[in-house]
C-alpha cells in the first residue's frame, strides 16, 4: 500500500521530484569523487598498514654485501646470513644491465609480501598470481613503453655481464606514472608510506623501460640463481643485488639491543641511505593522511553542504504540496505517522532512482574507459558512502515537514491548502 501511494506521490509532483533526484545525483556523483580521491590518496598506505604496525625497522638500502663472502645479497632469506632473530624480511632485487636487442631495462624482483600487496596500475594485462610461480616461462610485468613491448610477447632477456639467456613472458603491462614498490632516492625522506614507492615515468627514465618479476617464480630457473642444482660450474647467471626499501619486523617481545645490533650489522655490511623504526613510519603516515584530509574536506563538504541543503529545501517543499492529500488521508482514517510513511516512501523512489541512475552512469564511464584518467571509480566503498548519505537525506526530508504537521489539525491543514 505505501508503495503505491508513495509512486503517486512522486508522480504527482513530477517537476520538483525531477529537480530533487538532479541534485540527490550532484550529491552522489560529488561523494563517490570524495571518496574516489581519498581512496587512491591512501591506497598505498592501506596496503601496508598490517606491515607498519609490527615491531620494526625500515631501511633504505643499495647493496648488502655478506660478511664472509665477496658477493652481493640477492633475496631476503639471504640477510639472515647478516642479521639475528628477524621475524620477517621483505625486500626487492635489482638485476645488473638486463637488456633485449637495443633496449635497455630496470628489471625489479619483488618478493611475495610485495607483489600481493603492492599492485600498480594496469593499461593492459594483469599483475602476478600464485599460479604463475610453477609456470615454466619466466612471467613478467612492463612498465608503459610506448607500445613496444606489449602482452603476450615473449622475448630473450640478456645481460652485459654474463652470457645468460632467459626467456621472460610479458603479462601486463603498468601504466605510465604508476606507483611502484622502490625508493625515490632522488628525493628527501618523507617519513611515511610514501618512502616505498616511486612513480615510474617512462620519458623521466630516459625510454627505459621497467620490468618486474617475482622472486618465487625465478628461484627456481638456474640463471637467477647461481647456486641452484641445475646450474653448471663455470657458467654466470644474471647478477642480482637486494636494494631499494628493506622491512625488517620482529617479535613484539623482541629486545631493543637485538634489534639495534641487526642495524649495526647492516650498516657494518650495506649501504643504508635512511632508516627508521615503523613505528615512527606509521605515524608519520597517520600524520600525512590528516594534512591531506584538512586540506581536501573543507572545500568538498562546503560544495556537498550546500548541494544537501537545496535538495532537503526541495523535498521538504514537494511534502509540503501533499499536505492537503495527506489531511485527507488522515481524515479517512490514517495517523499522521502513516502519511509520514507514504512521504518517506515517496522519497525513498527519489532516492533509489538518482542512485541508480548515477551508479549505471559511472559503470557505463567505467566501460567505455572514460574514466581512466581520472580518479574516479565506483567500489564498495564509494556505494556505502552513498547509501549512509541519501539515508541522512532520507531522515531529514521526511522527519522536519511532518514535525510541523503533527502541531497542526487536519481542518486547517484543509482550509491553507484550498
Amino acid at each position: 500500500m505505501y508503495g503505491k501511494m508513495g509512486w503517486k506521490d512522486l508522480k504527482r509532483n513530477m517537476f520538483m521530484n525531477g529537480i530533487i533526484i538532479l541534485l540527490l545525483m550532484v550529491i552522489l556523483l560529488i561523494t563517490v569523487s570524495v571518496v574516489s580521491v581519498i581512496e587512491l590518496r591512501f591506497k598505498k598506505y592501506i596496503t601496508l598498514s598490517d606491515i607498519l604496525k609490527e615491531n620494526g625497522r625500515w631501511y633504505s638500502v643499495d647493496f648488502i654485501q655478506h660478511p664472509n663472502k665477496n658477493i652481493f645479497l640477492r633475496r631476503s632469506k639471504e640477510v639472515e646470513d647478516v642479521i639475528a632473530d628477524a621475524k620477517e624480511v621483505i625486500s626487492m632485487s635489482m638485476i645488473f644491465v638486463p637488456f633485449n636487442g637495443n633496449t635497455e631495462f630496470n628489471a625489479w624482483c619483488y618478493d611475495d609480501a610485495i607483489i600481493k600487496r603492492c599492485v600498480p596500475l594496469m593499461e593492459e594485462g594483469r599483475w602476478f598470481r600464485s599460479s604463475d610461480y610453477e609456470e615454466s616461462i619466466v612471467k613478467a610485468v612492463i612498465s608503459y613503453n610506448n607500445g613496444k613491448y606489449q602482452v603476450g610477447d615473449v622475448f630473450e632477456l640478456k645481460t652485459y655481464m654474463s652470457p645468460a639467456r632467459q626467456e621472460i613472458e610479458i603479462i601486463g603491462v603498468m601504466e605510465d606514472y604508476a606507483s611502484v614498490y622502490g625508493v625515490d632516492k632522488f628525493s628527501p625522506s618523507k617519513g611515511d608510506f610514501r618512502d616505498c614507492y616511486y612513480t615510474y615515468s617512462y620519458d623521466k627514465e630516459g625510454l627505459k623501460p621497467l620490468i618486474i618479476l617475482a622472486n618465487e617464480q625465478i628461484k627456481n630457473f638456474p640463471n637467477f640463481n647461481t647456486e641452484h642444482p641445475d646450474f653448471k660450474e663455470g657458467e654466470h647467471g644474471f647478477q642480482l643485488r637486494i636494494t631499494g626499501p628493506m622491512i625488517i619486523t620482529y617479535e613484539e617481545n623482541m629486545e631493543i639491543e637485538v634489534i639495534n645490533a641487526n642495524t649495526e650489522a647492516l650498516l657494518k655490511n650495506s649501504h643504508v641511505s635512511d632508516r627508521t623504526s615503523l613505528k615512527d613510519m606509521r605515524a608519520g603516515s597517520i600524520r600525512y593522511i590528516l594534512y591531506e584530509l584538512n586540506k581536501l574536506l573543507p572545500v568538498i563538504l562546503s560544495a556537498l553542504l550546500l548541494t544537501m541543503l537545496a535538495a532537503i529545501s526541495a523535498g521538504a517543499i514537494t511534502v509540503k504540496k501533499q499536505l492537503k492529500n495527506y489531511a485527507i488521508y488522515y481524515i479517512c482514517g490514517m495517523t499522521w505517522k502513516q502519511c509520514s510513511r507514504i512521504s518517506l516512501v515517496s522519497a525513498g523512489i527519489a532516492a533509489l532512482i538518482s542512485l541508480s541512475m548515477i551508479s549505471c552512469s559511472l559503470v557505463i564511464c567505467q566501460r567505455m574507459g572514460l574514466l581512466k584518467d581520472t580518479a574516479l571509480h565506483l567500489g564498495a566503498w564509494q556505494i556505502t558512502s552513498c547509501v549512509i548519505l541519501l539515508g541522512f537525506y532520507l531522515l531529514f526530508v521526511t522527519a522536519l515537514p511532518m514535525q510541523i504537521v503533527r502541531k497542526t489539525s487536519a481542518n486547517i491543514v484543509l482550509k491553507q491548502n484550498t
